[in-house]
């Protein structure tokens, strides 16, 4: 059962390469560049996706996806900060916690929540007119 899974993990990590024909371009730099990403790791789901502004332009936006992973962060600590109150802290806590601990770690996934959306919501503009790559600006 085990070889059976272990095998079509390999054929879907096979599947999922980036099979890009660099020659398509006619590029002497696309031919020479790895097509590989180099952090395999960061998250299951496209967190950006790229776009296509203009003849020489594109762009990387940030997907629906991602907004909402980064929404239920926020929600989840919001709404569980409704429900903690800093006198109620053996409610779901030990009593060994200090009052407020349990708010304080509804606000941290508020924070989290709201640095990956804030973080992952400038594009990555690439401007082939001008030969540039711009990170974390407006375009």
């Amino acid at each position: 059962m085990f070889r059976k899974l272990k095998e079509y993990l390999k054929r879907c990590e096979e599947d999922s390469k980036n099979n890009i024909d660099a020659s398509k371009y006619n590029d002497k730099v696309a031919t020479k560049t790895d097509w590989e990403p180099l952090n395999t790791s960061a998250a299951n789901f496209n967190t950006r996706v790229l776009e296509n502004a203009g003849k020489n332009l594109l762009y990387y936006k940030t997907t629906m996806s991602m907004k909402m992973v980064s929404g239920i962060f926020i929600a989840i600590g919001l709404v569980l900060f409704l429900f903690v109150d800093p006198r109620q802290y053996g409610r779901w806590f030990p009593e060994t916690m200090e009052e407020g601990l349990g708010q304080l770690i509804c606000l941290f996934f508020s924070v989290v929540g709201a640095s990956m959306l804030y973080f992952t919501s400038f594009p990555i503009t690439f401007d082939g007119k001008k030969g540039l790559l711009i990170k974390r600006q407006r375009p």
